[in-house]
């Protein structure tokens, strides 16, 4: 009971700090730059760190963003393209794609981000498995000793896992996308679905890495479910509507839309990095119980 309350004053900290951040970004919107509540922002915080903290997730989270900075020589490229690039695409093909006008100006503002969205999604379905491949080939390399990736490296190993992990991967996010749509399927696809691409660029043997993934996840959804809070904390305001930040961005011109692009995808990095590090952990743990007992682990068999 007492970590499912944890868990719980982790989920309400984290709505409360998004509202706070989500009310100064309205406020900037208008002019005023009204900065939120004090004490809105040190309950939250409050309410948010203890959940962080148990089960070593912000541990996790600290050294997933130590690693993003240290590798960012080598990551750098993929967040200008992926997330710069990305947006642009977005923002230039979105009208394309929905071309259609309305007098209302809130369907208008609706169509205007359904082109977006229908843009990112076959984006991110894309492109995003290269980045995810080139995090995973970092945390590795960092966690094993091993020399700093260069672009170079990482790129031969996102080719190389290309095309094991651009299936799966799509196929995870069309899920979660479409899940969000109504919210509760798609927090819950995304805690199913988190490991998917360190499966597939790390695991030949796994044949369905969804459902491998959903059950490598089971009984650590609580931690995945607070580590991607901070995150979420970012993303309140840029997923309301009206949503402020892209348009704020959008008006500003080109190079503002690639800044919150790279902003945008330097912070899912870091969570890229952060979902690799659970699953190592999972692994691990899984290979322990293993050695202390012959019966066989669901990790060193494959399930039909």
């Amino acid at each position: 009971m007492k970590r499912q309350l944890l868990i719980l004053a982790s989920v309400v900290g984290a709505g409360m700090l998004g509202a706070a951040y989500f009310s100064f970004v309205a406020s900037a919107v208008e002019g005023q730059w009204t900065l939120p509540s004090t004490g809105i922002f040190l309950a939250g915080l409050a309410l948010l760190l203890p959940g962080l903290w148990m089960d070593g997730v912000l541990s996790v989270l600290l050294v997933a963003a130590r690693r993003t900075f240290q590798d960012l020589p080598a990551l750098a490229p993929y967040i200008l393209v992926l997330g710069g690039g990305g947006h642009l695409l977005m923002w230039k093909l979105g009208p394309i794609l929905v071309p259609w006008h309305n007098a209302d100006p809130q369907i208008d503002l609706f169509l205007w981000a359904l082109g977006e969205a229908l843009v990112l999604m076959v984006w991110a379905c894309v492109a995003f498995p290269i980045l995810s491949a080139a995090a995973i080939l970092c945390w590795r390399a960092r966690e094993n000793g091993d020399s700093p990736p260069t672009v170079q490296s990482t790129w031969a190993f996102a080719k190389s896992r290309y095309r094991r992990m651009v299936g799966p991967h799509a196929k995870a996010y069309i899920a979660i996308t479409l899940g969000m749509m109504v919210l509760i399927p798609g927090v819950v696809y995304g805690l199913w679905f988190a490991f998917v691409d360190p499966i597939t660029a790390t695991d030949d043997r796994s044949k369905k890495p969804l459902d491998r993934s959903r059950k490598l996840t089971r009984g650590r959804r609580g931690r995945l479910v607070r580590a991607w809070l901070p995150y979420a904390i970012w993303s309140i305001p840029v997923s309301a509507l009206p949503p402020y930040i892209p348009r704020i961005m959008e008006a500003i011109g080109p190079l503002s839309v690639v800044a919150f692009g790279v902003v945008e995808v330097f912070l899912l990095t870091i969570m890229k990095m952060a979902m690799y590090g659970f699953y190592e952990q999972r692994i691990q743990e899984a290979l322990a119980q293993r050695a202390e007992s012959p019966a066989p682990d669901e990790v060193g068999a494959e399930s039909a």
